[in-house]
């Protein structure tokens, strides 16, 4: 389940939320954890991927 970061426009508070591509799609609306506003806004995260297999 991809996660994504987001800050609070109301108290400046980040925080992570797991969301599943199908919520995503949906448009699911995320509220902050600290204070309940929905005026959050997505920040840019790195990307990782782990490979099961090494190179030379």
């Amino acid at each position: 389940m991809p996660l994504y970061e987001y800050k609070c426009l109301n108290c400046d508070k980040e925080f992570i939320v797991a969301l599943t591509l199908s919520e995503r799609q949906r448009g699911v609306i995320v509220q902050c954890p600290g204070c309940d506003s929905k005026k959050v806004r997505q920040m840019i995260s790195p990307f990782i991927a782990k490979t099961a297999s090494k190179t030379a």
